[in-house]
């Protein structure tokens, strides 16, 4: 699955960008042409020929109306269906809609806490929503720290989490079920490349248990 790169380009960019259309000029800071940037988006998807990718879900910096624009935008330059990212702020219809006119949607929002952990039980009947129409479900950002193996029923997921441990000073170890993390003990120094290795083939062993044996679409 291809990211659009929309999430990282403005969290990387808030303090340097002005959102706005490309026809708006700002003597403080640059803009950013978003048609320019899903031409782009879509001369790399067909150069590459990826079929799974996912739209602009920048609906927090141009509103759901352009978003939907883009997405017809991309879907007419490449010639195929987009994965659509769906926020809370959205609402209930929209969900409905996607998941009759999409083969897979994800579901964005819960690594930046749009979506509060109060809130995940719901994701359970939007996943049985979407299953009802044969749509598979994507959770952006989810870990097994954040909602566990298999509670909510997403066909798939994707997490960065096994990446950073080096940055926090954390290995992991998959016991046969699920994941446990180890803090550095203090005073010792951690070896940031073994860590990484170390913790992307216990990340393996968990991926290799959920999709032979642990990963169940029944509550």
């Amino acid at each position: 699955m291809l990211d659009s790169g929309a999430f990282t380009f403005m969290s990387n960019s808030k303090n340097k960008y002005l959102f706005k259309e490309s026809n708006t000029k700002s003597s403080k800071s640059e803009t950013v042409d978003w048609n320019s940037y899903v031409a782009r988006y879509a001369d790399f998807i067909l150069e590459h020929d990826i079929h799974d990718f996912f739209e602009l879900d920048i609906d927090s910096v141009v509103g759901l109306s352009k978003v939907e624009d883009l997405r017809k935008s991309l879907e007419h330059r490449t010639a195929r269906q987009c994965i659509p990212v769906w926020h809370k702020s959205r609402g209930l219809d929209n969900w409905n809609s996607l998941v009759k006119d999409y083969p897979c949607v994800a579901v964005g929002g819960i690594v930046i806490g749009e979506i509060r952990r109060s809130q995940f039980k719901y994701l359970l009947k939007l996943c049985d929503l979407a299953h009802d129409h044969a749509c598979k479900i994507h959770g952006l950002g989810v870990s097994h720290e954040q909602l566990g193996t298999n509670r909510y029923r997403f066909d798939s997921t994707d997490t960065s989490v096994w990446s950073v441990g080096h940055r926090f000073a954390y290995v992991y170890k998959f016991t046969g079920k699920r994941l446990i993390k180890f803090s550095k003990p203090e005073g010792q120094l951690m070896d940031a490349e073994k860590v990484i290795a170390h913790n992307f083939l216990e990340w393996m062993k968990f991926q290799r248990y959920l999709l032979h044996a642990g990963w169940s679409m029944k509550p």
